[in-house]
């Protein structure tokens, strides 16, 4: 018994493997020429290239592939548009909402800082009230500008607003039964 091994070149396009007789003898240009392309392969991309009316259909689809061939086409419209644009229009407007930002920014600032010193004079007048309350003296210290007493002020103002509403409330209440 005798037997013959054949051997096997693998496609570049579907990347499966062909014994030597299915594999298409191209002609191309290039110097290794070691391009391996199926039957099938070439004869569908030949095929296809038929179909869309190339001149070469049959030149090699490695080293030529589809995308190279493309004809340019000079496209010469009808109609002229002509576009204009104002630049000092825009540069100006530009302007001004760079400069409404800006004083936007700036009050925002400006209502940040009064809010920040209210609240910690706020939470220094609950100190002395409360220093007041518990030693029957005056609060002879300097004013602590740390931001954790705005949070404290905080809390006690919303305490005494919900204490207060609720008194009113109650105190209407009562009153329409009188």
């Amino acid at each position: 018994m005798s037997s013959k091994v054949k051997p096997v070149h693998e496609c570049q396009i579907c990347f499966d493997t062909y014994e030597i007789n299915k594999i298409k003898d191209l002609k191309c240009w290039s110097k290794d020429n070691d391009h391996i392309i199926c039957k099938e392969c070439f004869d569908k991309e030949s095929n296809r290239r038929k179909e869309m009316g190339l001149q070469h259909p049959n030149e090699c689809i490695i080293c030529r592939p589809f995308q190279e061939r493309i004809q340019q086409i000079t496209i010469r419209p009808v109609n002229r548009v002509t576009i204009t644009y104002d630049i000092s229009a825009r540069s100006a407007q530009d302007q001004s909402q760079r400069w409404y930002n800006c004083i936007m920014t700036i009050h925002a600032c400006y209502i940040f800082i009064f809010l920040y010193i209210g609240l910690i004079l706020n939470w220094h007048l609950y100190r002395i009230i409360f220093f007041f309350i518990k030693e029957g003296e005056y609060l002879d210290e300097s004013i602590s500008w740390n931001p954790l007493n705005i949070f404290c002020a905080l809390i006690v103002d919303f305490c005494l607003f919900a204490g207060c509403s609720a008194m009113f409330k109650d105190d209407r209440h009562n009153s329409e039964y009188y």
